[in-house]
């Protein structure tokens, strides 16, 4: 166990001479729309921005365009406007009744970076200091990266001080990308270094993230967000983890066979490793160490069947 923390440790230390891009936004009431304002600082040669979203891939078949979308496509735009040399004023519409981490919905929003204009050194997404913040609705929970404000007076990791009249989060960390989730009239509840948002977080969802972290030993800060996803498990980013609405929706004795999906998840969004190759390794070890069971052991029992082979 003391190799795998020594190595997690390297993965931690951040790299010199990075960019610092800070984004100041607030999203519209009805979480489709973010305005707001992004400067980046210390940038090196070769950067550009570019839309993010104009890049989502197109479903290649029926089967991945109903687990994709709602109804029909509505995808969303990045639109900026240079204000003066590194500083840019932004809109954004995200895609709407997309299943996954970037979408929303009428009373979520989520998106695992692409919410801004996104920059690219030489075409390659680069590792940046971020310095973000967010205000939402009223009535919502805002979660930036492991940050999240709650509505009223109840903030935790974050602020209610900032422009608008709803909750603002901020979250400072160094990474790839900065990820966002919106949710109105949401419920959060706290077990140890876990944070779950959901609308109404059933049992299971209350204790057992935490229970999985605690079991890899490498318990660190993170927000677990419900969400409508249909072809993961679980979608990490840093500091946040957007986690399917069907997690653990399974026939009682099976339940086991999704912890090794989510444990993975957990990891990888709350190690502090800057680079995302970095994370998913670590996660990788993580599984290895505190092994869950694995859905591919049970079919082997039923492989004789040509159907389940």
């Amino acid at each position: 166990m003391v190799w795998a923390w020594l190595s997690l440790a390297a993965l931690a230390a951040e790299p010199e001479a990075l960019p610092r891009v800070v984004v100041e936004a607030e999203i519209s009431e009805d979480l489709r729309t973010i305005t707001g304002d992004l400067w980046i600082g210390d940038a090196p040669d070769g950067l550009t921005l570019v839309d993010p979203l104009a890049d989502l891939p197109v479903p290649p078949d029926d089967r991945t365009l109903l687990r994709t979308w709602r109804g029909r496509p509505r995808p969303g735009a990045v639109t900026w406007q240079p204000v003066e040399p590194g500083h840019w004023t932004f809109t954004t519409t995200l895609p709407r009744h997309r299943f996954g981490d970037l979408g929303t919905w009428d009373r979520q929003l989520l998106a695992n970076g692409a919410w801004y204009p996104q920059p690219l050194v030489h075409g390659t997404l680069p590792i940046a200091r971020w310095d973000v913040t967010v205000t939402g609705p009223a009535d919502a929970v805002v979660v930036v990266g492991d940050a999240l404000a709650e509505p009223a007076d109840g903030t935790a990791e974050g602020t209610t001080d900032g422009v608008g009249d709803g909750p603002t989060a901020w979250w400072g960390g160094t990474a790839e990308r900065a990820s966002l989730a919106v949710v109105r009239r949401a419920q959060v509840v706290t077990d140890g270094d876990v944070s779950i948002v959901s609308r109404r977080p059933k049992r299971i969802l209350r204790r057992q993230p935490a229970a999985l972290l605690d079991r890899t030993g490498l318990g660190q800060r993170v927000v677990v967000v419900e969400a409508p996803l249909r072809r993961r498990l679980a979608r990490p980013g840093p500091g946040l983890l957007y986690l399917s609405n069907r997690a653990w929706r399974l026939t009682p004795g099976l339940r086991t066979y999704h912890d090794r999906a989510v444990t993975r998840g957990l990891v990888e969004a709350s190690i502090p490793a800057p680079a995302p190759f970095e994370r998913a390794l670590a996660a990788s070890l993580a599984t290895r160490l505190a092994p869950a069971a694995d859905a591919r052991g049970l079919l082997r029992w039923f492989s004789w069947n040509p159907v389940v082979d």
